[in-house]
This record gives structure tokens, C-alpha cells and sequence, in this order.
């Protein structure tokens, strides 16, 4: 194409863009809008861009001068706006202001519409169609980053109306969309971070989790799985889900000092770890998996690249040392570093492993992920370098490592580490203190290949240190509340492999592998009171036989027998002096603490040194006052309310929605989080019921309606049992009454018939001459007797032998007396008996 040819062609599209009528909805539809559609896409074709740069300067203004003035005639919907854009990058360049403010005018449109008429799905629909469109994509790389910005929000509000196929399309087709959701997830995560590192201190303050969690609610972040970095989503939601355990445990008092922590935690871990199904939530188990795996590759890497690189093992040892603060010998305390949490130990480490790892970018590990038994075994490979507490939780300089090469080779490194000696005391640490020995723990010889092969000798992986926190790992270990005790002593006697996989959570909060358990105490005694989400109100030794861990007793050790003395030998010493021999074997060796010295008599010795206000320290007690207070309301609401009696949870529930706002709003967001729709609380079960008394009883327990109904619940039980008792007493009496007026009956009848016969003077054995009947006895005996004086005949019994009803030696007691009833079957047989024998009198 010729320059005269491009020139004519430009007078042709004026004369058009002249002759254009006005675009109008009535004459779209009559199909006389054609010309609009064909030069509107004509203007963005590669053959327009090249017409333009064939003519000179002054024809290309002239002409893009025309398509402005005439911009009116077409759609002001989807065409006005992408002209106009285009007519300004043509004339004033990309980086013109007046190019960026005729974009930002597009956007700023776009996001009108969808907040004037957002609520149809048509709107949403036509808004992201014009966002694909080649003409709005053309203008893409020339938005700034806070419009860009913009624009990802606005539509991000609106997704959810789209299908699924659709959202991705839109996610794939919009850069900035994606980039918006990275650039979230990644400052949520760096906040999140940083507030875990110095938290409870200030300024990760309750008030500021809350606020990032908050952000969390953006709705892109519900798209983070179309961002494409695996590591900074792993990353995002290894940080969500510390510090969401974190609330669970250490800072559970920080929900009562910000309400909205716990609905906010429970809504995240709901859209982030729950599967939906029979699975439910996953948070726990999923990054127990992933510290595990996590520590195994860092204590497996590190293992590797000091055994076969010693120029890197030096650079880490002295990177280490640079972060550990100066020692003093008048301060005890100085030149610790914590080895749990969050420390810059750890950080160290992870900035050199991805350094020397190759290639690079094949390491990755989040933050605060590394664990305290992997960071003890870093510093047991470099010897006596450092040294830690008894409890292994702190570490610090030795002053005077021992005369060992600074770079130990990787025979030396090989070898079998030697015992130390324990007395006397190695220079430069204090009584109690556990000096790591020289070199790494015991590992099998090195492989060495021949010589013609050319290759490298390679070291066996080491096993991967436990990620882990095993706080019961020692008998007898430091307890700092009645349930760690009963814990301890529960556990005693188990062994040491066992105990190492319960941990603590906070306090009362233990895992037992990989369940959460709840323990509390009642009168004295150990029990479970949750595990996981479901309340069961067990004994402690219950838990033991179902996972099959029941202690049996421990049997008293026996004492030690003096020199010479034959005997059994002690079984405790042999298990001490077996586990120093495995401390031993493992390059770890102690100093035998020296025994503290009793205080002088009438405070004759050294003053106390004055007590130092520490605000870190003042803020520590005041969180752990804060978390016992907590602990303290849980217990007295544990103690007063029966969690079994269902009725009971129930007239409380609704006696709080009926007269108590504040647990009316906590139901309702306890519904919310749970995303249960009905409100009525005789549709939930037991559980659900129990678990929101327990968690919001012990702010309403000193109110009025809840004291009644707590009280006189066990008023009414004492009442009840009083009067049952009662009861079974009015019944026992009545029944000895009864007993005692038939035997007095039975005594008096007894008395009066010995009186009858002895008034009449017959003796009781007569002879059988004698008639046995008084006067007027009637004649009617079928021939058993006759007349006054006949005689019984002489084959016949007495008849009071016979049985016969109503005749007898004795005088019969006429009065009416209650008879127990005999059964029917009894009838029978002494109504069939006696009929026999009335028969045999009468022959």
C-alpha cells in the first residue's frame, strides 16, 4: 500500500464516518447499525494501524480529529469509549496523562455499571464480555497498577453470579484479576507472619489479627487457587492455619478480648480447610503433615550439605553465631535464644539451605515451620560450639568450645563421638547446663566408590529429626498446673517413646497423636472432657484402654544395696544409667547440677537483688493471668452445670435467647459460623448445644437468670430425692404395720381356742369313745355323725385332721382378717383335695 492509496483511504472512512446516523436501540434492531459494527472493528485491525503510518503527521491528526467528532453517533454502551481511548494512544503515546484518564474513564464506566445494576446477572455478563473483548485487552498493559487494582475488585464482587466455567475463563483471560489475588495473599501472609513472630507482645495485638483476618474476607481470595506460584499459596495457608491453631490454644484468651476473632477464625477455616463430605474440617491434620514433612527435609538437606561441603557448614555456623546476643558473668540469664516458636535461628537457616540449595529455587519452607528438635540437632553437629538448657528449650555461646578444628572433615565427622568426661565440670558452663559433644551424632561409615569410577564418597542420610514437640517426654518433668500433674502421673511408667507423642497445646489442651483432648479435673480426679469437637465426660483412664496405652501400675523401686550386700538389683538405676548411656551414643552429655546450698540463717546472707520491670515480661504475666482467668470460668462453668442432663442445657439455652441480648447475639453468630439456618434450639442435638454453653456460659454464670436456673435445678434434685425417700420410708412402715397386726392376730386366735378347751374340760387327747361335738350340732352330715354322744367311726381321722371348713377342736376367731390370696393354681388343688376328702368322710 502506497502512501496516495493509505490517503485516499482515510478520505474514504471520513466521508463515511460523515454520512453515519446517530445508534439507537429502535434502529439496531431494524439491522441499520451494521456500518457502526464494521468500522468500529475496522479501527482496531492491524491494516488500520499500518494505513496510519503511511501518512504524514498532519492527514493522520486531521483524521483522528474526524472520528472524535463523530464519536456521538455510535453505541455509547461498548463503542464510544474504546474510540475514544484509541484516538488518544494515536495521537499523545501510551504515556500520556490524557491517555491514561480516557482509560481510567472506560474503567471507572465498567464499574458504574456494575454497581448500579450489579444484582442482574445480564449486567455481570455483558460487563465481563467487554473486559475479554480484544479492545478492552489492547488497553491492558497501559493501566496503572491502582487501576488495574480497581478493576480486579469491582469485578471480583461479582463472580459469584457466573458459573464455574465461566469464572475460570475470566481468571485465565484477566491478568490483573489473578495478580490482585497474589498480591492479597501474599501481604496476608507477610502480615501474618510478622504478628506470629513477636505475638502476644505488642503490636501483634489482638485488634491487629483481627483487622488482617478481615481482609481475608476479600472476595478474590476465594480464587486463590488461580494463582500459579504453589509456593505462595502453601505459604499463605501454612501462616492461616498457625495462626488460626494459635487462637484454638496458647491465645484462646484473645477471642474474649476481640469478639470477632472467633467467628472470623471459624468462617476461614470453614472456606479454606473443610471438605465437603464425611471429611469435614482438615486444618489439624493437614498441617501436622505438612511440618512433619517440612522438618524431615530440612534436617535431611542439612545433613547433606554440611557432610559434603564444609566451606558452607563453616558459613552457617558463624551466620548462627552472629544472631546469638553477647553472655555476661553477672547475668545468668543473658545470651539465650529460644528454640520453640518463631526465631531467627530458623530464619537463618532457611535463607542458607535456599542459598545452597541447586538448583536454584528446588528449596522451599515457610516460615515459623521449623521445629525445636530440628534446630537442636543444627547445633549438635557443630560440637561444643553451643550449649542448651536442661529442658533443651534455650541455647546459647559456649565461651570455650574445645581445641577442635574449626572444619572438622568428613572422616572426622564419621566417627564414633566420645564420652566427655563428667567431673570436672567443662570450662565456661554453668552446673546443670548439657554441652553438646564434638561432632555429629553416630552414623555408619562413609561408602567410598573405587578409585577409576571417579566418584564422590557419599554419606547415608541421616534419620530426619522429629518435628514434634514432645513436653511429657520426662517423667517427673516440670508442671505448672494441677492438670499437668495428674497428666504426669497418669502417664508414669509409660515409655518415653510413647509420652514423646503427646504434646501440649495450651493449658488443659493436649494431642494424643492425632487427636486434640480437653482435660480438666473434679475433685481431685483426671478426666476428659472433649476430644476433638465432641464432648465426652470420661475418665482419663478411659481414653488409655480405648487407644490401648493403659499403664499398669509401677512397681516401687528397690533400695540400693551397699557394697558387698547380695540382693536384687535396682531396676531404676539400670534404666538411669541405660538412658545416659543412649544420651551418650546420641553426642549429647551432662553436668551434674550442683546442689543448691540452704539459705543463711535470719537472712545473714547476700540481699536479694531488687526486682527489674521488664514491660515484655509484665505483658508475659499479664497473658498468662489472662489465659488461667479463662481457664479458672471454664472450670466453675465445668463444675456447676451437668453437661449430661439435657434438659438442664436446653432451659438454659432458651432462658438466655429470652432474657439475655448478649447470648442472644453470641447464638446467633454461633449459628452463623456453624451455617446452621434454623434458629429454634429444640431442632439441634445435645452436642451442639453443649458446645455453645460451654463456650459462652462463663460470661453470663454471675447473672440472675442464670443463677436461678443453675441453683434451682439442684434444689429441685435435692427436693425430689428427699421426697422419694420419704416415700420408700411411708412404704416400709406401712408394710411392718401389717406384718405385726397378723401375727397378733394369729397369737390372739391361738390364745382363745386353748381357752375354749380348757373350759370345756376335755382333755386334747381323748379316746375315741367320746363324742367330739357340743350340744345342737345339726344332723346333716350325710352320716358322719349322728345324734349327741354317737361315736366317729372308728376308720375315720379327727375331723379337724380331716380338713373340713369351719370344724375344728378349736374355737375359730370370727372376726375379719385381710389373707394374702392365694394363686389359682393353689385354688384348684385345695378345692379338687378337699372335695376327695369330703367324699371319703361320707362313705
Amino acid at each position: 500500500m502506497t502512501q496516495h492509496f493509505a490517503a485516499s483511504w482515510l478520505q474514504s472512512l471520513s466521508g463515511k464516518l460523515e454520512s453515519l446516523t446517530q445508534w439507537s436501540w429502535t434502529s439496531n434492531k431494524q439491522g441499520s447499525c451494521a456500518t457502526h459494527r464494521n468500522l468500529f472493528r475496522e479501527f482496531f485491525t492491524a491494516t488500520f494501524q499500518k494505513t496510519l503510518a503511511l501518512v504524514d503527521e498532519t492527514k493522520k491528526t486531521e483524521f483522528l480529529k474526524v472520528v472524535e467528532r463523530n464519536l456521538y453517533k455510535f453505541d455509547e454502551l461498548t463503542q464510544q469509549f474504546p474510540l475514544g481511548c484509541l484516538c488518544a494512544l494515536l495521537q499523545h503515546g501510551k504515556d500520556s496523562a490524557l491517555t491514561q484518564e480516557k482509560v481510567a474513564a472506560w474503567v471507572d464506566f465498567l464499574l458504574e455499571r456494575l454497581h448500579s445494576r450489579g444484582w442482574e446477572r445480564n449486567t455481570v455478563s455483558e460487563v465481563v464480555e467487554e473486559c475479554m473483548s480484544p479492545q478492552f485487552q489492547k488497553f491492558l498493559p497501559l493501566m496503572e497498577e491502582a487501576l488495574r487494582g480497581r478493576l480486579a475488585d469491582g469485578l471480583g464482587r461479582h463472580l459469584e453470579k457466573l458459573g464455574a466455567e465461566m469464572q475460570s475463563k475470566v481468571l485465565e483471560g484477566l491478568p490483573p484479576l489473578s495478580e490482585r489475588a497474589e498480591h492479597i495473599m501474599a501481604s496476608c501472609t507477610k502480615e501474618l507472619n510478622q504478628w506470629l513472630e513477636s505475638a502476644p507482645r505488642f503490636p501483634s495485638t489482638p485488634m491487629v489479627l483481627a483487622d488482617t483476618l478481615m481482609r481475608m474476607e476479600h472476595p478474590l481470595l476465594k480464587f486463590f487457587t488461580a494463582v500459579k506460584d504453589a509456593n505462595k499459596k502453601e505459604s499463605f495457608l501454612v501462616a492461616v492455619a498457625l495462626a488460626l491453631q494459635g487462637l484454638r490454644t496458647r491465645f484462646r484468651w484473645m477471642c474474649a478480648a476481640e469478639l470477632d476473632l472467633e467467628s472470623l477464625g471459624k468462617e476461614l477455616q470453614r472456606r479454606f480447610f473443610t471438605v465437603e463430605g464425611q471429611q469435614g474440617p482438615v486444618m489439624e491434620m493437614w498441617l501436622s503433615s505438612r511440618l512433619k514433612k517440612y522438618n524431615i527435609e530440612v534436617a535431611t538437606r542439612t545433613a547433606n550439605l554440611m557432610a559434603h561441603d564444609p566451606i558452607r557448614n563453616e558459613q552457617l555456623r558463624r551466620r548462627l553465631e552472629q544472631l546469638f546476643p553477647g553472655r555476661s558473668d553477672t547475668d545468668s540469664e543473658a545470651g539465650w535464644l529460644h528454640l520453640d516458636g518463631p526465631t531467627r535461628l530458623a530464619d537463618a537457616l532457611l535463607n542458607w539451605l535456599t542459598e545452597s540449595s541447586t538448583p536454584a529455587g528446588s528449596f522451599f519452607c515457610p516460615q515459623h515451620t521449623v521445629a525445636r528438635e530440628t534446630l537442636f540437632g543444627l547445633l549438635q553437629r557443630f560440637g561444643r560450639h553451643f550449649e542448651t538448657d536442661p529442658r533443651l528449650s534455650r541455647a546459647r555461646l559456649n565461651p570455650r568450645p574445645s581445641p577442635e578444628s574449626t572444619v572438622p572433615s568428613l572422616e572426622s565427622q564419621a566417627q564414633t563421638p566420645k564420652m566427655l568426661p563428667a567431673s570436672p565440670a567443662v570450662a565456661g558452663t554453668v552446673p546443670g547446663q548439657i554441652v553438646l559433644s564434638a561432632g555429629p551424632p553416630k552414623v555408619p561409615l562413609l561408602l567410598k566408590a573405587p578409585p577409576a569410577m571417579g566418584l564422590l564418597p557419599v554419606r547415608p542420610t541421616p534419620p530426619p529429626l522429629l518435628p514434634i514437640r514432645p513436653v511429657l517426654s520426662q517423667q517427673g518433668g516440670e508442671v505448672d498446673n494441677l492438670v499437668d500433674l495428674l497428666l504426669n502421673e497418669a502417664l508414669d511408667g509409660m515409655s518415653l517413646e510413647m509420652r514423646s507423642k503427646i504434646l501440649k497445646l495450651g493449658h488443659g489442651v493436649y494431642r494424643f497423636g492425632t487427636k486434640e483432648v480437653t482435660l480438666h479435673t473434679q475433685n481431685g480426679r483426671l478426666f476428659v472432657y472433649r476430644i476433638g469437637e465432641v464432648v465426652r465426660q470420661v475418665p482419663f483412664q478411659t481414653l488409655l484402654q480405648e487407644e490401648g496405652l493403659l499403664v499398669t501400675p509401677k512397681q516401687k523401686a528397690v533400695p540400693a544395696l551397699t557394697p558387698g550386700a547380695s540382693g536384687v538389683a535396682d531396676a531404676s538405676s539400670v534404666a538411669r544409667i541405660a538412658l545416659q548411656a543412649k544420651q551418650i551414643s546420641a553426642g549429647v552429655t551432662t553436668t551434674v547440677r550442683a546442689a543448691a546450698l540452704p539459705p543463711a540463717p535470719f537472712g545473714s546472707g547476700r540481699p536479694a537483688d531488687p526486682p527489674r520491670t521488664d514491660p515484655q515480661a509484665l505483658m508475659s504475666k499479664r497473658v498468662e493471668a489472662a489465659t488461667k482467668a479463662m481457664d479458672v470460668s471454664k472450670q466453675i462453668v465445668r463444675r456447676s452445670v451437668n453437661f449430661d442432663d439435657d434438659k438442664l442445657l436446653r432451659k438454659l439455652l432458651s432462658k438466655g435467647l429470652k432474657r439475655d441480648e448478649a447470648w442472644l447475639a453470641s447464638y446467633e453468630e454461633y449459628c452463623t459460623a456453624r451455617g446452621v439456618s434454623k434458629r429454634d434450639q429444640r431442632h439441634h442435638d445435645k452436642d451442639f448445644v453443649a458446645t455453645f454453653i460451654e463456650q459462652n456460659l462463663a460470661n453470663s454464670i454471675s447473672k440472675d437468670w442464670a443463677k436461678k436456673i443453675i441453683y434451682a435445678h439442684d434444689g429441685d434434685k435435692k427436693e425430689k430425692k428427699d421426697k422419694k425417700d420419704k416415700k420408700e420410708k411411708d412404704k416400709d412402715k406401712r408394710k411392718k404395720d401389717k406384718k405385726r397386726k397378723a401375727s397378733d392376730s394369729s397369737s390372739s386366735n391361738e390364745n382363745l381356742g386353748s381357752s375354749n378347751a380348757a373350759s370345756s374340760g376335755l382333755p386334747m387327747d381323748m379316746p375315741m369313745a367320746m363324742s367330739v361335738y357340743g350340744h345342737g350340732m345339726p344332723m346333716a352330715m350325710g352320716g358322719m355323725m349322728g345324734h349327741l354322744g354317737n361315736m366317729m367311726p372308728m376308720h375315720l381321722p379327727m375331723l379337724g385332721d380331716v380338713g373340713m371348713p369351719g370344724v375344728s377342736a378349736e374355737t375359730e376367731d370370727h372376726r375379719t382378717r385381710k389373707r394374702a390370696k392365694p394363686d389359682r393354681g393353689e385354688k384348684d388343688k385345695e378345692k379338687t383335695k378337699k372335695s376327695d376328702k369330703v367324699g371319703k368322710a361320707s362313705k
